[in-house]
């Protein structure tokens, strides 16, 4: 096979393709300078591809006469150099890991990091590797460059102590902290650091599911303890989903002047509250493209060229992102083969909406409004764990709506048999194509390559292949916003910080030949 082709003669060939395709055998082509003036090339650089497939056996041409089909069983990638297997970059997945070991203090401890030739040997890779990983941590404020010496991120900034705030939600007639257990990963990381530090970590909670009167009671009791911190530093929230409460802390939190974190991992509907206010920075590592940009990367890696991305949430813009992302990584390997086919259901806007779904299909919300009658008829000190039990039966009947709808477009991705693997929207999506694909005696990874995204502790146990978000990363951020602000936002400029993850591969993804 010819590697050195000139992109004249490629463009060219594929000109040829596509004519002799077309062309019967014993056919008439038609003529060079037609076909140069379609391909875009000189007269000259089309009879040298003509010459070309005339020695491989597929036109023939007589003195006097032109060039006829002998053969039009053509292939373009049996002429044109193969294209590079596009992997993942070597220098993101050493980033990666380097990160996770500072957060995780297996390195740089002490405020230092081991020298060059060190970091060389600790995670195998060259100098020019280990050069453009660092590049990207000092980027990102997590490593700082001190003369010749590489220092990891100075906890607390110039000076030690002070306060942070961090304010949560409860459920109502509850004093626990009700966290996604992306959020606790992510608040681990923060208490994790404060103690480091010698920074003290304040937990301030609001009640959820109350009226806008009781919250804007809250609010100001909140307001009142706030005022009273002189050593305050910064707020991290977490927050409620509920546009008008968000706004009203949000409101009022930026009167202090203070560094505000927001993390959000489930929606970004409400990030217009935020952006007259150049103090906040908003984490939300679900929403980036670049999620489904890596996931595309590594599926090419592995040789798929025919992905389906299947999701029940399309109205959730981190859905929709995800979709983006991977379509891009697509579009970029420039294959006409290669596409990303949808198999979207959008109805259900929100959670809530699946709950109500439940109601028209399963009578789910007749049965909450029994429930709440039937809870008052108990004292108030066990309302808690009631109050369990019928989230619990509206997160079941939601679940039931879940896979009657995802059902339906299983059977239509199944029809397209050029489809190799499926990309789900979340990892709960893709339990239940786990399953559907076994009732179906088709084998996963063998016979389809299935993943997901969140990584959530299941993925270990079903051997799903899923992207992780690095909602670490996320607290490292939020925490170094906080103790460092003029030198964060020196590296970060946008409001919304983009926080990387990567793809953490288990069976569940065949590699193609």
């Amino acid at each position: 096979m010819n590697k050195s082709l000139t992109k004249p003669m490629q463009s060219a060939l594929r000109c040829l393709t596509e004519e002799i395709s077309r062309t019967a055998p014993g056919e008439s082509l038609s003529k060079s300078t037609q076909l140069a003036a379609r391909a875009h090339v000189s007269s000259v650089t089309m009879l040298k591809a003509l010459a070309l497939l005339k020695s491989k056996g597929y036109i023939d041409r007589k003195p006097g006469k032109p060039y006829h089909v002998i053969n039009n069983a053509l292939r373009l990638d049996a002429i044109l150099p193969e294209r590079p297997t596009v992997t993942p970059l070597t220098w993101q997945r050493i980033k990666t890991s380097l990160q996770s070991d500072i957060i995780q203090g297996v390195i740089g401890a002490e405020g230092r990091l081991p020298n060059m030739k060190e970091l060389q040997s600790i995670y195998t890779c060259d100098y020019r590797t280990l050069r453009k990983a660092l590049a990207s941590l000092i980027e990102d404020g997590i490593v700082e460059c001190d003369g010749k010496r590489l220092m990891t991120h100075r906890i607390g900034g110039s000076s030690s102590g002070g306060k942070i705030i961090f304010i949560g939600y409860r459920m109502r007639h509850s004093e626990n902290l009700q966290l996604s257990s992306f959020q606790q990963s992510c608040l681990a990381v923060v208490e994790e650091l404060c103690v480091k530090g010698r920074i003290s970590l304040e937990t301030q909670t609001l009640p959820q599911q109350l009226t806008s009167e009781q919250y804007q009671n809250e609010i100001q009791t909140l307001s009142q303890v706030v005022a009273r911190d002189a050593d305050l530093l910064g707020f991290i929230v977490f927050l409620t989903l509920n546009y008008k409460v968000d706004r009203q802390i949000i409101s009022m939190l930026v009167r202090f002047n203070k560094p505000l974190a927001v993390l959000q991992d489930q929606d970004i509907f409400s990030r217009a509250i935020f952006k007259p206010f150049s103090n906040i920075r908003i984490f939300a590592p679900s929403f980036s493209e670049r999620a489904g940009y890596i996931t595309g990367q590594y599926l090419i890696a592995k040789n798929h060229h025919k992905a389906a991305y299947i999701s029940i949430f399309h109205n959730l813009d981190w859905s929709t992102t995800r979709l983006d992302g991977l379509q891009r990584a697509f579009r970029e390997i420039d294959r006409g083969d290669a596409t990303v086919t949808p198999f979207l259901f959008d109805r259900h806007a929100r959670g809530t909406e699946f709950a109500e779904a439940g109601d028209r299909r399963w009578g789910t919300f007749s049965i909450r409004k029994e429930l709440e009658i039937w809870k008052d008829r108990f004292p108030p000190n066990t309302h808690n764990k009631i109050d369990a039990f019928i989230e619990g039966v509206a997160g079941n009947t939601a679940f039931a709506e879940c896979i009657y709808q995802s059902e339906k477009l299983f059977d239509e991705a199944l029809k397209d048999e050029n489809i190799t693997v499926w990309v789900c929207a979340n990892d709960m999506l893709a339990f239940i194509a786990r399953d559907y694909l076994m009732r179906k005696a088709i084998k996963i990874s063998d016979d389809i390559s299935l993943l997901g995204f969140d990584n959530t502790p299941e993925c270990l146990q079903y051997h799903l292949t899923s992207y992780n978000f690095n909602f670490p990363a996320a607290g490292y951020g939020m925490f170094d916003y906080i103790t460092r602000p003029y030198s964060f936002l020196a590296h970060h400029k946008n409001q919304v910080i983009d926080i990387e993850g990567h793809i953490v591969e288990r069976k569940s993804v065949a590699t193609l030949e």
